[in-house]
């Protein structure tokens, strides 16, 4: 097994850091499980992310696992997600059965027993709405499934959010940055109070001798 150069220009501590980093992506942990001491883990693990031999461990090693490439395209089908690739709409032949039947009543007119006099199946084109894995499978859109159930009211499946692979994707993009909004008190105005120091170029007073 080959060892990459940016790898062999690490330190072990360093190559421990990254191995450790990709665990959780908490840097301070990273930097504690690597070997620093708690009091100078968050200062050396913030600067080893910004350390350009080892960021680039990092990508080629989330590049191993799964390609960026591959990672956008993944958010992108959940991004374009949509219900109607796993259902049926449309219309579909239907068996409708058909039945005449006599119904016996007796002199006090309470109901007795059902006789089948005739029994017949019609086939007919009807509108028909219902979901379709198959037709999913034929798409290749099945990973797109986050969780999928039966009961009593028939089946369900739930797709990842498309509004938070959208939000991913815009961040990558850099389309938007996140803004905090600062207030005053009860979500007023801030208040800003002006100082003016002014200096004074008379002599201080003389001091009184005891």
């Amino acid at each position: 097994m080959t060892t990459n150069k940016a790898e062999k220009a690490l330190t072990a501590k360093q190559r421990r850091f990254v191995d450790e980093y990709l665990v959780d992506f908490n840097a301070t942990q990273a930097a504690i499980r690597a070997g620093h001491s708690q009091r100078s883990a968050a200062s050396i693990g913030s600067e080893n992310l910004r350390k350009p031999e080892i960021q680039a461990e990092i990508n080629r090693r989330l590049d191993s696992i799964m390609p960026r490439a591959e990672i956008l395209g993944r958010l992108a089908q959940q991004a374009r997600s949509t219900m109607q690739d796993f259902f049926f709409i449309g219309m579909e032949e239907r068996t409708i059965e058909k039945r005449r039947i006599q119904i016996s009543v007796d002199d006090k007119g309470r109901q007795g027993q059902e006789v089948i006099l005739e029994e017949t199946e019609e086939k007919a084109m009807r509108p028909a709405v219902y979901l379709s894995l198959v037709k999913a499978q034929n798409l290749g859109k099945m990973h797109l499934i986050k969780k999928y159930s039966t009961g009593p009211k028939g089946e369900s499946i739930e797709l990842y959010n498309a509004q938070d692979a959208l939000t991913t994707l815009g961040k990558y993009h850099a389309m938007w940055v996140d803004r905090a909004e600062v207030t005053g008190e009860d979500g007023g105005p801030i208040e800003i109070s002006e100082i003016v120091v002014k200096k004074s170029h008379e002599p201080p007073p003389a001091l009184d001798d005891d």
